[in-house]
């Protein structure tokens, strides 16, 4: 079990994101970058890909997206989204333990409400921790 949440083909509302409770942003965040055909070569150019797609004018967030986020010493996520949802982007030489790890210390911070882990290398992850919902995101299905 990844945490991912089963894509659907159902369009998103046309409502802003921004005032959305968590679980439907989450939903949002995640059917955009399940979606896009990211160049996976480095974590850099797939985090470009994500940037460019959670922007981008067909599908874009209606919502501030951070990059580079600095939560707390040591805590800085490749992306938050509305100051809430961190999207950490992890390539294939990353191991599981130590990305647990990591997500543990981002969800220890008050102001994250979800985790999205976008990953090209097959991981699993506890669909919560520090009982925030965690999505685990495989960006090679994209390219199927």
């Amino acid at each position: 079990m990844t945490g991912s949440p089963p894509l659907s083909d159902e369009p998103l509302s046309d409502e802003p994101l921004a005032r959305t409770p968590c679980v439907l942003l989450l939903a949002a965040v995640c059917e955009v970058i399940a979606h896009t055909r990211c160049d996976l070569t480095t974590e850099v150019a797939t985090q470009d890909g994500i940037q460019a797609a959670l922007r981008g004018e067909e599908v874009g967030l209606a919502v501030e997206i951070s990059r580079e986020h600095r939560l707390g010493p040591g805590d800085r996520p490749d992306f938050l989204i509305d100051g809430r949802i961190v999207v950490e982007v992890k390539g294939r030489r990353h191991r599981g333990p130590a990305v647990l790890r990591q997500l543990e210390r981002y969800a220890a911070h008050p102001q994250v409400e979800a985790i999205v882990l976008a990953t090209s290398r097959a991981m699993t992850m506890p669909a919560q921790i520090g009982g925030k919902p965690v999505r685990v995101l495989n960006l090679g299905r994209a390219w199927l």
